[in-house]
């Protein structure tokens, strides 16, 4: 999948004459530092980045370090470049949306936008297998709250991960012992 940024679209952007319901939220793009940054187009076309500093401060009871962000601004990108941005929703409306603008930045304002790709699909299918996913883990669940589950499967499956881990691992062994075998008798 790879890294990407991630860009808040304050500017008007061009939709089709029935856009279905789309709502603009957030959109990403894999043509500026793929970097995980947030990127703004704000109202007047100009393009900015947000910077900010990590520091650890402490560390909790569990040992993870405390990380507090410090020195928040947001800076004025001036590049020449084009850029795509793509977004995909899934909506509990009628609809999921799949869409793609391309734009053109000169100096870091916007000169040109083209709307390249804009997609609706039905998403009652999609809704449906996502109730019958919810449906399955509340049965798992349910299951894993009996007490025939907690007495013999936790058990049952935890010894068959461990037989299948070390069965795992000296095939491993065996392979790298063949192939030096092999490398040497050649």
């Amino acid at each position: 999948m790879g890294m990407y940024d991630d860009i808040v679209c304050k500017y008007p952007l061009p939709l089709p004459e029935d856009p279905k319901g789309y709502v603009q939220d957030r959109f990403q793009t894999k043509d500026l530092e793929n970097l995980l940054n947030l990127y703004e187009i704000r109202e007047d076309g100009t393009l900015w980045l947000y910077e900010s500093e990590h520091v650890c401060t402490d560390v909790d009871p569990d040992g993870w370090p405390i990380v507090v962000e410090k020195n928040k601004r947001w800076s004025f990108v001036k590049t020449t470049r084009c850029i795509s941005m793509y977004d995909y929703q899934r909506s509990n409306g009628d609809y999921d949306y799949s869409i793609e603008y391309e734009i053109v930045f000169i100096d870091g304002v916007i000169d040109e936008i083209k709307l390249i790709k804009f997609e609706t699909f039905d998403n009652t299918i999609r809704k449906e297998n996502d109730r019958m996913f919810i449906e399955e883990l509340k049965l798992r669940k349910k299951f894993e709250s009996t007490l025939r589950y907690r007495l013999i499967y936790r058990w049952y499956n935890k010894s068959i991960y461990k037989v299948s881990m070390w069965l795992n691992l000296f095939g491993n062994r065996l392979s790298s012992v063949s192939f030096k075998l092999h490398k040497f008798t050649v």
